[in-house]
């Protein structure tokens, strides 16, 4: 007697065999080739590369935000539409209206996803995820007036307020120092243990990619760039910075993942992001009399 094993749900979000270039002609540059990409309902993947690797126009594309030239985006098995509410997106700049302050800025997404609330429903809701974020006393304040690491918080803050079922990170912390860097980490971290929400964080920082995902998938050099077999990360949650820093499995990860990236650097000519040398030429310095 045989048993059919059983059929696993479709991924939430895939990639299939895309491909982006930029240019034509000689000029045409192929940025992506060939993406297959699965992420699993509440799973947290890292993609980690080198800049100047696409890992932003991956990230666009996985958001609806880019179209691909080749390949299609799935959302549950079916094309996924462009942009929509279902994803939502931490930019690496803070993207926030000047003019307007804290609880506007989070309360405008979450009026324009769910127009239908009651007011008071709107504005409770952006006021919680100011609030879980850190911020519910500085919810009057316009950005100008806050530091970066807090303008990050308010963006954190209006991606989720709209309760998207996908959460799309574009290396968020990257332009932060790095105590406000580590604070913010962990502040993230903390909010998709208790929302057990899907995410996809693109970052150049394993270590983040090790305390933040379940699966980091490396991104190849460019032009051309590929997704690499991934590492599962099989560390406990919730995850201590302290405590990680002393973990044989988090050190022997972190090797693999960094070593593994300086393999795929080394496989193409150029400097470490995989982009040609360019020859100089052989010139000296003129004798001044």
């Amino acid at each position: 007697m045989t048993f059919a094993s059983p059929e696993l749900p479709p991924p939430v979000l895939a990639l299939r065999g895309v491909g982006k270039s930029y240019g034509r002609g000689p000029t045409r540059l192929c940025v992506l080739d060939a993406v297959d990409f699965e992420l699993a309902e509440g799973e947290r993947v890292a993609i980690v590369g080198f800049s100047g690797s696409g890992k932003t126009t991956l990230l666009s594309i996985l958001a609806g935000l880019l179209a691909p030239d080749v390949g299609r985006v799935e959302l549950d098995g079916a094309p996924a539409p462009p942009a929509g509410p279902e994803r939502g997106v931490v930019f690496q700049s803070y993207a926030l209206l000047p003019w307007l302050t804290v609880q506007a800025n989070v309360q405008l997404a979450v009026d324009a996803v769910h127009p239908e609330w009651p007011r008071a429903e709107r504005r409770a809701q952006a006021l919680r995820w100011i609030t879980l974020v850190g911020l519910g006393a500085a919810r009057d304040k316009r950005p100008r007036e806050l530091s970066g690491g807090m303008r990050q918080r308010v963006a954190v803050a209006r991606a989720l307020a709209t309760e998207p079922r996908i959460l799309l990170l574009d290396e968020p912390l990257g332009a932060l120092d790095a105590l406000t860097r580590a604070g913010l980490q962990d502040e993230i971290g903390r909010i998709l243990d208790a929302e057990r929400r899907s995410a996809v964080l693109v970052t150049n920082d394993v270590d983040e990619a090790l305390l933040l995902a379940d699966r980091i998938v490396p991104l190849s050099p460019g032009p051309g760039a590929q997704l690499r077999p991934g590492f599962r990360v099989g560390l406990e949650r919730p995850r201590q910075r302290a405590a990680l820093n002393q973990d044989p499995q988090f050190k022997k990860l972190r090797n693999e993942v960094t070593g593994y990236l300086l393999e795929l650097a080394a496989r193409r000519p150029g400097d470490a992001t995989g982009a040609a040398r360019t020859p100089l030429p052989d010139l000296q310095p003129a004798v001044l009399r």
